[in-house]
């Protein structure tokens, strides 16, 4: 038996979407292996992997938070956080949303949203000359467009996480100059990439990307 270990961020773009499929394509290909998959926040499963503890982790990255020692990057996919508005809004006849056209209205905070993520939707409000007021809080992206739909504030909303729409919300893309994204990275130690179970993982990986990409 071969015992080997995944980590994953707490995200849904990794642990939602990329990651079952990725895996259940490893074990149909590697059926001797024995695979432990942990979830841990970003930092924490790059502490894992340096220390040996896993041989792979897949995480969510911005480019203000690169990692920069000796761990082995491989991107995966990009993802662009659209403005999730309700029905009737009066910005909602555009096709591009210019934030700073936003600065006055109500917006809701996700509890789900930690660390690197936050800062980079953070940043793009700064960008566009303001702070927002969050005046409501959900714990997931769900819940987010629900309190969206009842006309409790506008939501900045990762795409992958808008498969599924509430029937009360529209979604438009963000102008360029305020668009905050993240990115998917499947990250090991210098010592494992060329092994079969991490190579047979990160090309699943990558199918699975390249699926998302191009649906």
């Amino acid at each position: 038996m071969i015992y080997r270990s995944w980590g994953q961020s707490t995200s849904a773009i990794t642990g939602g979407e990329l990651v079952p499929r990725a895996l259940a394509q490893t074990r149909s290909k590697l059926p001797d292996l024995g695979i432990n998959l942990r979830i841990a926040e970003r930092d924490d499963a790059l502490i894992l992997l340096r220390r040996g503890e896993l041989d792979l982790a897949v995480i969510e990255d911005h480019e203000d938070h690169a990692i920069n020692d000796t761990l082995v990057r491989r991107p995966l996919l990009t993802d662009p956080f659209r403005i999730v508005l309700p029905r009737g809004y009066r910005l909602a006849r555009k096709r591009t949303i210019d934030l700073a056209d936003t600065a006055e209205e109500p917006w809701i905070r996700v509890a789900w949203e930690v660390g690197c993520c936050r800062e980079a939707n953070d940043a793009a409000f700064a960008r566009a000359g303001f702070m927002p007021d969050q005046p409501v809080e959900a714990d997931e992206y769900w819940p987010a467009q629900a309190f969206v739909a009842a006309g409790l504030g506008l939501a900045l909303l990762p795409t992958l996480a808008l498969s599924v729409l509430h029937a009360g919300v529209v979604v438009r893309p963000l102008s360029p100059a305020a668009q905050p994204v993240r990115h998917a990275v499947a990250v090991t130690r210098p010592a494992v990439p060329g092994t079969a179970p991490v190579r047979t993982m990160i090309t699943a990986l990558e199918a699975e990307a390249a699926s998302f990409a191009t649906g």
